[in-house]
């Protein structure tokens, strides 16, 4: 179901139908990273330079929350420590998967339907230049006005790649409940509830278990591949949510 962008593009990255979502892989930093992400052949014209770009702004990130969980006095008796099931690696741990999931949205084609897919850039053109029609898929003109329909979750994307529009697999819920679980409550991270404004647009669930989703991949955790059956490389999807956790000088975005 790839298909090229062009004969020379064919030789660097492989790219869905659309044209904007391409795959990368061997990332240095965010080594679960295997799937296809929002792209623009005229802007990363090969998946290296592509997960590059990504991979080094995940790392950034990183590198903040790391200053600020050496804050947390992590060495001291257990009897000390902010929790007794829990660790600071454990927090390191869920951090990472985090954070490697939302910076780096799992990217599908504008064109699929699937139901827990997340329409982003909507209004914006396709790197061919051609324009969507959100009216094909049941929008209304004030969709176009929506900041998650309109966006990505990372910012950067929309300001260094400009993919256009595409759909995202969103994260898995769990992968922020586990953040919470498994970090001091003085670092303040949040995460949205469902039914709670804005979680519709920025997480997932995992299969429920119907025939429609079986062997699918409905929101995206690290490692997480489709069932052979279903397609013929992974696939992917973006918007970095909500809650913003200031520690010393540190902003930590949910």
């Amino acid at each position: 179901m790839v298909s090229n962008y062009s004969s020379a593009v064919k030789k660097a990255m492989l790219i869905y139908p659309d044209g904007n979502c391409a795959v990368i892989y061997g990332l240095e930093f965010c080594s679960d990273v295997n799937y296809a992400v929002p792209g623009n052949p005229s802007k990363f014209s090969t998946s290296k330079d592509l997960a590059k770009f990504y991979d080094d702004q995940a790392k950034e990130s990183y590198d903040n929350f790391d200053k600020a969980l050496q804050q947390i006095p992590c060495e001291i008796a257990n009897t000390g420590q902010f929790s007794l099931a829990r660790t600071c690696d454990d927090c390191a741990k869920a951090y990472k998967s985090w954070l490697c999931t939302t910076m780096i949205p799992r990217c599908q084609d504008y064109s699929r339907s699937d139901p827990w897919l997340q329409p982003r850039n909507i209004a914006q053109a396709f790197p061919n230049g051609s324009m969507s029609a959100p009216e094909l898929l049941g929008m209304d003109t004030g969709a176009l006005a929506s900041l998650s329909l309109n966006s990505s979750r990372n910012p950067k994307i929309d300001e260094m790649v400009q993919p256009g529009p595409y759909k995202e697999i969103l994260p898995c819920q769990d992968l922020c409940y586990n953040l919470v679980q498994s970090c001091p409550a003085a670092m303040g991270f949040s995460c949205p509830r469902p039914g709670m404004m804005g979680f519709e647009a920025a997480y997932g669930y995992r299969p429920n278990g119907s025939v429609g989703e079986e062997g699918m991949v409905t929101c995206n955790y690290p490692g997480a591949a489709y069932h052979l059956s279903r397609a013929a490389v992974v696939e992917p999807v973006g918007w970095l949510v909500f809650v913003v956790a200031s520690v010393g000088s540190i902003q930590l975005v949910l």
